[in-house]
């Protein structure tokens, strides 16, 4: 892979198929486009798949084990880290695109936030988180606070 809109392609096309993949990139020292392990894993994200082993392809190649999630699975810290970021952002546009809603959510107590927050991100299907982003947003541009 030699790009994040390449891998994003790929797991768009095959990420519910699919048992799993080595993702190949190119080390920086190539000279070559390089996949950046971030990128590579926040896409991965994105689909439910978390990354494993990384192993030498050769001098200038490296090769990471990425699998679909396994219901029931614990999460890995720095994942749990990533996908909260993911989801923040998503509700942060969400809240951009309306300045009532922004304002409001800007005027909640950080408690109330926080707590916003954890709703949004502890859905466990992207449908759920898809819909609670948008109804904190719609509640925020009346005022109300969701999930209340």
């Amino acid at each position: 892979m030699e790009s994040r809109a390449q891998w994003r392609g790929w797991l768009a096309e095959h990420a519910s198929t699919s048992p799993g993949v080595w993702v190949v990139t190119w080390k920086r020292s190539s000279g070559r486009p390089v996949l950046a392990y971030e990128d590579l894993v926040q896409e991965a994200l994105c689909f439910g798949w978390v990354d494993g082993q990384a192993r030498a392809v050769d001098a200038e190649r490296t090769s990471l084990l990425v699998t679909p999630r396994r219901p029931g699975s614990g999460w890995a810290r720095t994942n749990e880290e990533r996908v909260a970021r993911l989801q923040a952002a998503g509700l942060a546009a969400a809240l951009d695109a309306d300045p009532a809603a922004r304002a409001a959510w800007d005027g909640f107590p950080p408690s109330a936030r926080k707590q916003l927050i954890a709703w949004v991100t502890t859905a466990k299907r992207p449908e759920t988180r898809a819909r609670r982003v948008n109804e904190t947003a719609a509640r925020a541009a009346r005022g109300e606070r969701a999930n209340q």
